[in-house]
């Protein structure tokens, strides 16, 4: 029941509050370890697309991350993840992984496609970010970038 609560229904993914709550634990814990961490701001038009949309993009993200990553769907057209940095080119394989998994044609039920545009913003902590606020304004700043 409480996963209902904290988890959007058609992702699986936490809601925004649950995933704040999630990414305050992981902030304390890299602190402490003196880990990196990278928050992906994943935008996607169109932002009216289908549900079904939402969540063969989902699963895609999955298939591309870690089991460890947390994910996050923080609204309609916008998912967020947490990765701990593993190596200096993380950020930008898992990226990489991301932006090509998430530029292919949706197929729907009906036989239709929907082209999705994929915008990827990254902030990163401690390296950007001093706080949970801080890390998801620059990764929304960077989107642009």
């Amino acid at each position: 029941m409480k996963h209902a609560l904290t988890h959007d229904q058609v992702t699986g993914f936490a809601m925004p509050s649950f995933f704040e709550q999630e990414a305050l634990q992981l902030l304390s814990f890299c602190q402490r370890t003196h880990a990196n961490v990278a928050l992906f701001h994943i935008a996607i038009k169109p932002e009216d697309a289908p549900e079904e949309v939402f969540y063969t993009l989902g699963e895609r993200l999955k298939e591309k991350a870690r089991e460890s990553d947390i994910f996050a769907r923080l609204s309609p057209a916008v998912f967020g993840c947490l990765s701990v940095e593993t190596s200096p080119d993380h950020i930008e394989l898992l990226t990489d992984k991301f932006q090509q998994a998430l530029s292919k044609p949706v197929e729907l039920p009906d036989g239709s496609s929907v082209a999705v545009e994929v915008k990827i913003g990254v902030g990163r902590f401690p390296a950007t970010s001093q706080n949970f606020k801080e890390l998801m304004d620059h990764a929304r700043s960077d989107l642009g970038q």
